[in-house]
């Protein structure tokens, strides 16, 4: 029974938290959006 009970503590702890999404979810669309405007900008010449 207890090699059960740690199988299930090992994956329900593998699982993030909301706020770790959020976080790489906002991370992505940042980044995303610094390479978008990057490419939109004329070049100075």
């Amino acid at each position: 029974m207890s090699s059960i009970k740690s199988r299930a503590q090992s994956v329900a702890g593998a699982v993030p938290e909301p706020e770790s999404w959020a976080m790489l979810t906002i991370g992505f669309g940042l980044a995303g959006a610094m390479l978008r405007r990057r490419r939109t900008r004329p070049l100075a010449a």
